[in-house]
């Protein structure tokens, strides 16, 4: 959607608060670019994205009325998509199904890009490796480029907890992008290395 609502927009969307299933229906087909796009990289896989993104837009169009018009449309919508995420991955119990890469949006039309392309597949593997918490923390933070204080009101957490799952997230990726750092921490950690006691 874009920065401003047309006057067309206005009105399907009062004809959508008022509970229009046609023109409720025309405003999420409008949100649902968007909404992938929010959260392609918090999902686990494909299937999950779906499940996501349909979560999402129920979550939309039953609070429809309860939009004021106080901020953007889409602003609201993707406020209310990460909540509804959130909300779901927490019910799942953070289960992670692995994703194959190879639905990275980057253009591959040069070795540059092929490069890119190789790099955004693997860090969208690595995030499927980390825990619900840690990956939706780190997308909103690191990907998105939201403040600890908007990730937290999002999620209704404490800021302490947003930057504790976020330093997590980041260790765990750069374990998996570096697995020698891993080794080294766990070669620092274990008391046998050095003859047992200290």
């Amino acid at each position: 959607m874009t920065a401003r609502l047309c006057v067309f927009d206005k009105i399907r969307l009062r004809r959508a608060q008022r509970g229009d299933r046609r023109a409720t229906d025309g405003v999420l087909r409008e949100l649902l670019p968007m909404i992938r796009r929010t959260l392609y990289r918090m999902a686990s896989c494909e299937a999950e994205l779906d499940d996501l993104c349909q979560e999402a837009l129920v979550q939309i169009a039953t609070s429809l009325p309860s939009f004021r018009g106080d901020s953007e449309l889409g602003s609201w919508a993707h406020r209310v998509a990460i909540r509804s995420a959130w909300k779901f991955l927490r019910a799942r119990n953070n289960v992670i199904v692995f994703q194959p890469p190879g639905s990275s949006e980057v253009a591959s039309d040069g070795p540059g890009r092929m490069v890119a392309r190789t790099e955004l597949a693997r860090l969208e593997t690595s995030l499927t490796k980390l825990p619900a918490e840690q990956r939706i923390v780190f997308v909103m933070r690191d990907v998105q480029g939201m403040t600890a204080v908007e990730t937290a009101e999002l999620l209704e957490i404490p800021s302490g907890t947003v930057h504790s799952r976020l330093r997590a997230a980041r260790q765990k990726l750069g374990e998996l992008w570096h697995p020698e750092i891993g080794k080294e921490r766990k070669n620092e950690m274990s008391p046998k290395q050095h003859g047992g006691k200290a």
